[in-house]
Parts: structure tokens; C-alpha cells; sequence
């Protein structure tokens, strides 16, 4: 329908309207109520839609689109209600920002009464007064208006592609609060319950320490975490660190390495590698460490082993390689295979990560590629994917590599669950199973 109010011919682009309630509920798979009822009779979706030359209808930004954080769909609609109780403010839209520990994360945009004055930490908790944490952006950004479509709706599209073009330039300002509320966010995550968690300086590397109460003498576990190379940090995992720390029994040592663009490849693996090397100053056994990360920090994890035996240092135990990204060439077929199933990685992503981590390097390097690297002599490996991210290919292929090499691999596929979904414990089972095997393995290779 256009913006008079007239239905459009095939080809021309305009609002989605629909007849019928039980038609709404299954095109937005959400109450009705979500649409208007206008004086026309006509359910006003607010996307834009052109209708094809088979009558087939193709949405061009779907203005009432979910978001999805960790498997848990947020409604941008209640944010927006929420953003838009505070008197100073005109209009709010909130939009999901690629994110590859959560898949996507809320993000807002505000444009505020002439002369009214909002404090954006204002914003941000009035949104933690009324809203679950899950659902609380990550960055509100003050604009001076928003952006329209051409029936007059807010322009989401827009919003989404500047989103995805500041975060192709991690200097940017919209980058740096992303990933600065990411670990505010996520820093806030409460402790395991019998744990605590402390500051160390791992050799010159920042690093937290979780540790059960009265597991002053429980094994390590040196973790790094994913993120691209880019985002997240220590603080940002620490609530996950804790319950490691719980579950596995065990001393984890959360390292903060240095992150891409700032600092590029081989950085992170010289952090990883010295807060390994401290670990063992401090008069710990190698084989009462296990060294392990998702994601990128899977790979991490991998480039540590092979780094490790390079230099002559003792091998740790083991390690745990959790939807491990371990091939920069980001050429597995599973990138195209995956797309559809995986929303918290794309080619897209891991090409533009690539690009800010190895800007100038050899992408086969061994310590950024770890498939590439000689396995012989690796210690015992525990690989966890899942079958429905594109990161599939990496994982079944760094464990191919090392068994072939003649290394001891455990591998645990799941079915239909996200990207480092074990991060996400205790709220999924498939998590507590993960978060359980990660543990078998621990107590397995530091106690053989």
C-alpha cells in the first residue's frame, strides 16, 4: 500500500498491509496487536514490501523484526515502549547488532524533544529498571532525528547497514561503545555460587582468576575468549569463568589479551602464550593445566599448543576447542552450507575480523590458522561444535588434522544449537551437558 493509501501495482515498493487476523499472527508469528487497525480495515504491519511478478511478497526492511540474543527472541517494540516512557524523548528505534557471542544485541537509537537533555547511562537505566538483562542494549546512540522509509515508518534498514559499516571500522565511535557496553553488560553477570574472582597480572598480561572456595590447589584451566579478535574481554566472561571454575573444578585464568585493530596478529597469541608461561612460574605442574577458548579463542588455544611445543615450553595436559575459528582462510564450505542456520557468524564477519586481526600477515601462518600447523606431539584435544554454525568445517578439521598427526581427540557435535552455546550455562541443557564434558575431560587428562 502506498502512502495514500492506495494498493500498489507489482514492482512498487510500499507498506505490507494484511487482511485477517489469523493471516497476521502467521506472517509475524506474534500477536496481532503489534500491527494497527486503521479506519481503513487494513492490519498496518509497518514494513516495506514490493510484491513480485509471481505474487510472491518480498520484504525489504521488516520493520518488527525480532532480535535473537542467545537464543532468546527480544521484540525491539518493548524496548522502544520502555525508551520512549522517558519524557525527554521524541522517537526511539532498536535494531540487533551482529554479535558473535550472543548473535545479535540490542541496540538503540533516540532522538530527544528540542532542548530536552538525556543522559545516555539515563536511558540505559531506565531500561535495566524495566527490562531483563537480556534485553537491555548494549549502546543507545542520540541522534537528531530518525531516518524514514518511504511510507513514512522508521527507516530500521538504514539503521542496520550504518550499524554493520561502523562495525567493519572497529576505530569507529559506534564500535567502541558496542564493545564497550558488551563488557559492561556482560561483566554484570553474577559469580557461581562458591566462587569468587580476582585481578591478576599474568606476566605482564591482565588477567581474572576464578577459583572455587577452598580450590586453592585445583588444577588450571588457562581460557581465552572468542570475539573475533576484537570484541569482548576478561570481565565480559568472567560470570562464565566462574562456573568453569565450578563445574571443572578447577582454577580458570580468564586472559585479557590485547585486541585487533589496535593490536594485530601475533599479539593475542603472545598474551595467550605468556599467560601460559606464568601459570607454570608460579610453580604449576604442566600437567595440572589445561589451556582452552571458543572461537577465536579456540584458535587461540590451538595456536598455544603449537607455539608452546615451538619453543621449547612443556605441553599442558590438554585443551578445549569450544566452535573453535581456526582457519583464517575462511574457505570452509560450511560458511555457505551454514548461513542460513547461524546468526551469530557470517563469511562476512569472519573476512572483516580477519581483516582487522591479520591485516598484513600470511593468513596460513600456523599461529593464526592452526589447521596448518604440525599436530605431531599435541597433547589430548576436546572439540565441541555444533552442526548448525558455520564454524563447523574448522572444528571437524582442526580435529582431523590432529588425530591424523597421532593426537587424541575427543569430538561432540550437538545438534541445532548456536554458536558457543555453551557459554550460555546453566539456562540450556545443552550447555550443562558441554559445561559436563568439559569437565570429564579436565579431571580425566590432569588426574591420568
Amino acid at each position: 500500500m502506498g502512502p495514500d493509501g492506495t494498493l500498489l501495482p507489482t514492482g512498487e515498493r510500499g507498506e505490507v498491509v494484511i487482511q485477517g487476523a489469523n493471516v497476521m499472527k502467521g506472517y509475524l508469528n506474534q500477536p496481532e496487536a503489534t500491527a494497527e487497525t486503521l479506519g481503513d480495515g487494513w492490519l498496518h504491519t509497518g514494513d516495506v514490501g514490493i510484491l513480485d511478478a509471481d505474487g510472491y511478497l518480498r520484504l525489504v526492511d521488516r520493520i518488527k523484526d525480532m532480535i535473537i540474543r542467545g537464543g532468546e527472541n527480544i521484540y525491539p517494540t518493548e524496548i522502544e515502549t520502555v525508551l520512549h516512557s522517558h519524557p525527554a524523548v521524541l522517537e526511539a528505534a532498536v535494531v540487533g547488532a551482529p554479535d558473535q557471542v550472543y548473535g545479535e544485541v540490542p541496540v538503540g537509537y533516540v532522538a530527544t524533544y528540542p532542548a530536552a537533555a538525556v543522559e545516555i547511562e539515563e536511558l540505559l537505566e531506565l531500561c535495566r529498571t524495566h527490562l531483563t538483562k537480556i534485553k537491555v542494549p548494549v549502546a543507545i546512540h542520540l541522534v537528531d532525528a530518525l531516518p524514514r522509509n518511504p511510507i513514512g515508518k522508521t527507516d530500521k534498514q538504514t539503521l542496520r547497514r550504518g550499524l554493520q559499516d561502523a562495525l567493519a571500522r572497529p576505530g569507529s565511535r559506534e564500535f567502541q561503545e558496542i564493545r564497550e557496553g558488551i563488557d559492561a553488560e556482560m561483566g554484570r553477570l553474577p559469580l557461581a555460587e562458591g566462587t569468587e574472582a580476582r585481578h591478576v597480572d599474568a606476566g605482564g598480561v591482565p588477567a581474572i582468576l576464578c577459583e572455587r572456595t577452598g580450590g586453592a590447589h585445583d588444577p588450571f584451566l588457562v581460557y581465552f575468549h572468542g570475539g573475533g579478535y576484537c570484541i569482548a574481554s576478561a570481565l565480559a566472561y568472567r560470570s562464565f569463568g566462574s562456573h568453569l571454575a565450578k563445574v571443572c573444578r578447577a582454577r580458570v585464568l580468564l586472559v585479557d589479551y590485547r585486541l585487533a585493530p589496535e593490536h594485530p596478529f601475533p599479539a593475542a597469541v603472545e598474551d595467550a602464550f605468556a599467560a601460559y608461561r606464568w601459570v607454570l612460574d608460579q610453580g604449576v605442574q604442566p600437567s595440572q593445566v589445561v589451556i582452552g577458548g571458543d572461537s577465536a579463542g579456540g584458535g587461540i588455544t590451538a595456536a598455544v599448543l603449537l607455539a608452546a611445543r615451538g619453543r621449547s615450553l612443556p605441553l599442558p595436559a590438554g585443551g578445549v576447542c569450544l566452535s573453535p575459528w581456526v582457519d583464517l582462510t575462511n574457505s570452509a564450505a560450511s560458511y555457505r552450507t551454514h548461513a542460513r542456520s547461524d546468526p551469530s557468524f557470517s563469511k562476512a564477519s569472519a573476512e572483516n575480523y580477519t581483516a582487522q586481526y591479520l591485516p598484513h600477515g600470511n593468513v596460513t601462518d600456523p599461529l593464526a590458522s592452526p589447521v596448518f600447523g604440525d599436530w605431531v606431539g599435541s597433547p589430548s584435544l576436546l572439540v565441541l561444535v555444533s552442526d548448525a554454525e558455520v564454524l563447523h568445517d574448522d572444528a571437524t578439521r582442526l580435529a582431523d588434522v590432529a588425530r591424523a598427526a597421532g593426537a587424541e581427540v575427543e569430538y561432540h557435535e550437538y545438534s541445532s544449537v548456536p554458536h558457543v552455546w555453551p557459554f550460555f550455562y546453566p539456562s540450556w541443557p545443552e550447555s550443562q551437558r558441554a559445561l559436563e564434558q568439559i569437565a570429564a575431560f579436565v579431571t580425566r587428562v590432569t588426574h591420568p
